[in-house]
């Protein structure tokens, strides 16, 4: 069976704090419901009952098709949310939409991903989600039709952050398949009764540091932890949206449930609108006509809408989308997926570096000239055929000693300068 499993930070010491209680109420609401004696550990269970719909094909179809009982026509969800305490740490379990009932603000940031890099066999990975951080924001899915190394996965891992990894566990008892990012999704032949040692097992695995063996590259890219720093950055942010800045600062989607979203929905306490995509322009349209001159970035809720208007996504928050790149002092800072980083130079400058380093090679007729309007392509092939003792190697990808991606290595290769 497969689950969903979230962890909430240190602040959630009880289930209480942990559940959305406006999800509580209404017709569509999640009602608790009593766990048995066979549960011998902590625990609180919700469900939310037959949530019906109307589709949104049937607009499409009913002024052309002869229907009977169209009201009657409906999509019914069921939906649930397990809470569990383990050793003072407070776990959410769903299935259907019993994520959309939870705090999500309080949940541990990477909590899946790094069970997944510490439980993850480092041959048999599956896919894996890069984004990188730059204000021109570029996300990319890897799925490959079978389980292999980083390597094959042919990432630009010096500037792009994993976001989510999945693939088959080195040990059986975690589970069948593993896919990590905030939540992880473990696949899994668990019963009930033992869901409170599969929880203890991943809490274990999300402090672990056995991913630096073969993910060692994940660290590149650090978040901010100074409290400080990040009460001035967020300063930062709140004048670029108040003064309506376009510099510097843009939308970007996370990672969300795309399959039954056909518009979304932006809301600001009781005032909202309905646009068909997030964007920057439409965020600012919204709290100018709401009239919202200087708005607490936190209020500014995102949800995706199936064609009847249903809530078919978590509910997420500015941070979830905003990308903004700032500078205190000397330092530059980006905002990408609801954390702050700290833009490393260093390493930059050791690339930097290391490529002067590297004797250039001036010799007069070492080469032949190109040819005009000759592609790069068929002047290295007819180079290396001009001179002897080179070797072809444009577009021939390799893995060098150490390296967890494949590179381009040069287009000729010779053992002699001269």
């Amino acid at each position: 069976m497969q689950l969903t499993f979230y962890l909430f930070d240190k602040s959630v010491k009880d289930f209480d704090s942990a559940i959305n209680g406006k999800k509580l109420k209404g017709p569509d609401r999640f009602s608790r419901i009593p766990l048995l004696n066979t549960v011998t550990f902590e625990a609180r269970a919700y469900f939310q009952r037959n949530k019906s719909s109307r589709p949104k094909w049937l607009d499409f179809i009913s002024p052309h098709c002869a229907l009977t009982n169209e009201n009657r026509i409906r999509n019914t969800t069921n939906s649930f949310l397990l809470l569990i305490k383990v050793k003072g740490r407070i776990f959410a379990i769903t299935t259907g939409f019993g994520f959309t009932a939870f705090n999500r603000e309080k949940l541990e940031t990477d909590f899946g991903l790094r069970v997944t890099l510490n439980a993850i066999d480092p041959e048999k990975i599956k896919n894996i989600d890069v984004r990188n951080l730059d204000l021109v924001t570029r996300q990319k899915r890897t799925l490959l039709n079978h389980d292999s190394p980083v390597a094959e996965f042919e990432l630009n891992l010096d500037e792009d952050m994993v976001s989510l990894m999945g693939g088959v566990p080195r040990e059986k008892k975690v589970g069948d398949r593993i896919f990590g990012s905030d939540s992880l999704s473990l696949t899994s032949d668990v019963a009930f009764t033992e869901l409170e040692s599969k929880c203890r097992t991943l809490l274990s695995l999300s402090s672990k540091k056995t991913y630096k063996e073969h993910f060692e590259f994940i660290d590149r890219v650090k978040p901010v932890k100074d409290k400080g720093v990040t009460a001035i950055l967020e300063n930062q942010l709140q004048e670029a949206v108040k003064n309506r800045s376009k510099d510097k600062l843009t939308l970007a989607y996370p990672d969300i449930e795309w399959e039954q979203i056909e518009k979304f929905k932006i809301s600001y306490e009781r005032k909202n609108t309905e646009v068909d995509e997030i964007t920057l322009q439409a965020l600012y349209g919204f709290l100018d006509d709401a009239a919202i001159a200087g708005p607490e970035l936190h209020k500014v809720r995102i949800v995706g809408l199936d064609g009847g208007n249903n809530v078919v996504t978590r509910s997420s928050n500015f941070h979830d989308y905003a990308v903004f790149e700032t500078r205190i002092k000397s330092e530059a800072f980006i905002l990408s997926l609801n954390k702050w980083f700290r833009v490393e130079k260093s390493y930059l400058k050791q690339v930097q570096s290391d490529v002067d380093s590297i004797r250039e090679i001036d010799h007069k007729g070492f080469l032949p000239a190109i040819k005009p309007k000759e592609s790069e392509g068929v002047y290295n092939e007819r180079a290396s055929k001009a001179r002897a003792g080179l070797v072809l190697l444009d577009k021939k990808n390799f893995r060098v000693p150490g390296g967890q991606s494949q590179i381009e290595i040069c287009d000729l290769f010779s053992k002699k300068a001269k």
